[in-house]
């Protein structure tokens, strides 16, 4: 089965996620505690489409923390 298409295009970096640079952006707060693997338990809230899922999912990507 294929994978669905929302999940092949989403970006896997965080430099490919289109808006939210005020938390992403090069010298913001989430970027920063992603890079120095300082990752918090963190909740994400908003409606559907903000990108959520994908900051969560590239924060998994591109920190070395332990997830469990």
């Amino acid at each position: 089965m294929k994978t669905p298409l929302a999940d092949r295009i989403r970006p896997k970096t965080l430099d490919e996620v289109v808006g939210q640079k005020h938390l992403i952006g090069e010298g913001k707060i989430l970027r920063n505690i992603i890079e120095n693997d300082e990752v918090p338990n963190m909740i994400f809230y908003g409606p559907s489409g903000v990108g959520k899922t994908t900051i969560a999912n590239t924060t998994l990507l591109e920190s070395t923390a332990l997830y469990t």
